[in-house]
C-alpha cells in the first residue's frame, strides 16, 4: 500500500503520479489508456481489454497419459480453466477403446464436441459462449437439481422405488457437467471483465463466493446419489417402521435447512441464514439417536449399513446446507 499525495494543475484538474514498476511490469506507456471504476470511497484502475474471449489452445500427448483417468482429470481440467481447443496427438493410431473414452469425455462437458478425428489425433472444441450463461441462472439450476434429488431419493426409500432411485443417481453427472461449467465461467471472468459483467460479477470476491457455494452445491447432490444407491440395494422388507419414519423426519429438517439456505444466499438475508446454521446441532443429535436406534434393531449387516449410511448422508447434506449458509453470510457482509 502507498501513499500518493493529490496535486493540482495550472488548469485546477487534481491528479496524481502512478507508480513506475507498475507501469513498466503492465507494459504501459504514455498515450495509453485507462479505465476507471468509481466507487463512493474507492477509485480503481483497469487496463482496457476486449469484451471477447480470446481462442486458446492445449496440446495433449496421448502417450503421457498410462491411465483413461488421468486424460479425463486433464481434460475436465482444462475445460474449467477456459481452454477451447484440445488437441490431443498420438505418435501410433488412436485405439478405438481410447477414441471411445475421449468421446465419453466430451459428453460430460457442455458445449463441447468433437471437430476433428483422425487415426492419429482428436481436436475438441468448446462452443460455448459465455455472455449466454449468468451465474444466478447456473446456481439456480444446480439448486432446483440438487433438491430434486434429495427429494427423490428419500421417496423412494419411503416408497420402495428402485427406479427412482437410479434415476436420482442418473443425475448426479447432470449436477457434475453444471458444475464444471459454473467453475469455468468463473474462472473466465477473472481474466475477462467484459465476460464477468455480462454475467452478473462485479470483482474477484463474486467467483470467490461463487465458487465456494457451487462446491457445496456440488458435493449435496454427491451425497443425495449416494442415498440412492443404497436405496437401490435394499431389500425393503428388512427395514423397520420406526427407523423409516426416523430418516424421513431427518431427511425432512435436513431438506427445509437446504431450501432455506439456498434462499438465504440468493436474497442476501443475514438472519434466514442463521438459523439454518443454528439448526445443525439439532441435526447431529438426531442423526446419532437414529443410528443407535438402527444399530440396536439387529438387522442383517447390509440393510444397517445401508440405512446408517443414508442417515450419515443426510447429515452432511445439511452440514453443506450449513456451508451455503455461512458463505451467504459473508457474502452479506461484503456488501455492508
Amino acid at each position: 500500500m502507498e501513499l500518493r499525495k493529490i496535486q493540482t494543475s495550472a488548469s485546477g484538474s487534481y491528479f496524481i503520479t502512478l507508480p513506475k514498476p507498475w507501469i513498466q511490469n503492465t507494459g504501459l506507456k504514455r498515450g495509453d489508456k485507462l479505465e476507471l471504476k468509481m466507487d463512493e470511497d474507492s477509485l480503481s484502475l483497469f487496463i482496457p481489454k476486449s469484451s471477447d474471449v480470446p481462442s486458446s489452445e492445449v496440446h495433449l500427448n496421448l502417450e503421457a497419459y498410462t491411465e483413461p483417468s488421468l486424460l479425463e482429470r486433464q481434460i475436465v481440467s482444462c475445460y474449467i480453466r477456459g481452454y477451447d481447443i484440445f488437441n490431443i496427438t498420438c505418435k501410433d493410431i488412436i485405439t478405438r477403446s481410447w477414441k471411445r473414452h475421449i468421446k465419453s469425455i466430451v459428453i460430460n462437458l457442455i458445449g463441447t464436441e468433437i471437430s476433428e478425428e483422425f487415426s492419429d489425433r482428436i481436436s475438441i472444441r468448446t462452443l460455448v459462449d459465455p455472455s449466454k450463461f449468468p451465474i444466478k441462472d447456473l446456481m439456480r439450476r444446480i439448486c432446483v437439481l440438487v433438491s430434486s434429488m434429495h427429494e427423490d431419493a428419500i421417496h423412494s426409500l419411503r416408497d420402495n422405488n428402485p427406479a427412482l432411485a437410479l434415476d436420482v443417481i442418473d443425475r448426479i453427472s447432470d449436477v457434475d457437467k453444471l458444475y464444471r461449467l459454473l467453475l469455468r465461467q468463473l474462472m473466465i471472468s477473472i481474466e475477462n471483465r467484459g465476460v464477468a459483467e455480462s454475467i452478473g460479477i462485479k470483482n474477484i470476491k463474486d467467483c470467490i463466493i461463487g465458487a465456494v457455494a457451487g462446491g457445496d452445491l456440488n458435493k449435496m447432490a454427491y451425497y443425495a446419489g449416494d442415498m440412492a444407491i443404497q436405496v437401490a440395494n435394499l431389500n425393503e422388507e428388512n427395514i423397520d417402521n420406526v427407523s423409516l419414519g426416523s430418516l424421513i423426519n431427518l431427511s425432512g429438517v435436513a431438506t427445509e435447512m437446504q431450501r432455506k439456505a439456498t434462499r438465504s444466499f440468493f436474497k442476501n438475508d443475514f438472519v434466514l441464514a442463521n438459523s439454518v446454521i443454528d439448526r445443525m446441532d439439532w441435526v447431529r443429535e438426531f442423526d446419532r439417536d437414529v443410528t443407535e436406534k438402527i444399530l440396536k434393531k439387529g438387522m442383517d449387516t447390509t440393510t444397517t449399513i445401508a440405512l446408517t449410511t443414508i442417515s450419515r448422508d443426510i447429515r452432511r447434506i445439511a452440514s453443506y446446507a450449513v456451508g451455503i449458509a455461512e458463505t451467504a453470510q459473508v457474502k452479506v457482509a461484503i456488501r455492508m
